[in-house]
Formats: C-alpha cells, sequence, structure tokens
C-alpha cells in the first residue's frame, strides 16, 4: 500500500506569522493554527480545540507572513512532520507540526496596517493569491453576481 501523508485545516491563526530567513536565505515563517471541533453528547454542545504547529517555506512563507495576522481564517494543505529538538532544559523534545505545501486565505483584510489587495490594484489577482512551494497559483475568484432566478444567468456566455 503506498504511503500517504496529507493535512488539510482549516482554523484561524493564534498569533502574527513569525518569518525568519535561514543562512541560506531561504524564507520560513512559523504559524499557529486553533482548530475547532463541535460535538453533541447527551444533548448537549460541546466545543475543543486543537492547536497545531505550521511551517511555511519560501514564498509561501513570504505571503503568510504579509497578508495574515492573529486571528486570520485560513485553509492550510501540507504534510505531518516530525522532528526532536533540545529544550531550554536540555531535555530532547520531539515536534509535531504541519509542513504548508498550499495556503488558502479565507477574508481579505481591509483594514489594520496589512491591507488586502483589490483587482486593479498594482499587481494582478494572481499575484495576491497564495503559492505552493511548487509555484502552482490558487486562483482567486470574485464572488458569483446574485441571481435572479432565471436559469440562463448561469450561463457563462
Amino acid at each position: 500500500m503506498p504511503a500517504l501523508n496529507r493535512v488539510v485545516l482549516v482554523g484561524n491563526l493564534t498569533r502574527d506569522p513569525e518569518l525568519k530567513h535561514t543562512s541560506g536565505g531561504t524564507s520560513v515563517c512559523n504559524l499557529g493554527l486553533a482548530v475547532n471541533r463541535r460535538y453533541t453528547t447527551n444533548g448537549e454542545k460541546r466545543e475543543e480545540v486543537c492547536y497545531v504547529t505550521c511551517v511555511c517555506w519560501g514564498k509561501t512563507g513570504e505571503i503568510a507572513n504579509e497578508y495574515l495576522a492573529k486571528g486570520s481564517p485560513v485553509c492550510i494543505e501540507g504534510r505531518l512532520s516530525s522532528r526532536s529538538r533540545e529544550g531550554r532544559d536540555g531535555q530532547r523534545h520531539s515536534v509535531l507540526e504541519v509542513v504548508v505545501e498550499n495556503l488558502q486565505l479565507l477574508e481579505r483584510r481591509t483594514n489594520g496596517d496589512r491591507p488586502a489587495r483589490e483587482p486593479g490594484d498594482d499587481a494582478s489577482a494572481t499575484d495576491a493569491a497564495p503559492t505552493s512551494r511548487s509555484r502552482s497559483r490558487a486562483p482567486v475568484a470574485p464572488a458569483p453576481p446574485a441571481s435572479s432566478g432565471d436559469p440562463d444567468d448561469d450561463v457563462p456566455f
């Protein structure tokens, strides 16, 4: 059976992105993501939160740093990665994180210190879209117009 290591998460950032650069100049951005799960037990509605550390490399990390802030909703696709590191106490700690391969912004920022680009600005709509490490671009589609109820309104020609 082929191995599969794929993660898709939708949640909100728990802190502002932390952009750093390796000694070779590669961008790396750390994100904290909170993913909520709602469920019902014995008729009582409950919610639990899972906190996930995510790492974005290269252009994806630069885009995350530029367009995201604490509380931003985001969809992340990637793979799980485990590593160990030495803590401040000298002990070895195991770390499980998501290496982001595709990042989708779920909300345009219209206020604050990181405004969203609008179509027609200096950059094209595809330039404002996040990219994955494989350089594929996520499409940016405008919201569909409100339907008048006529089925011919949905025909694209």
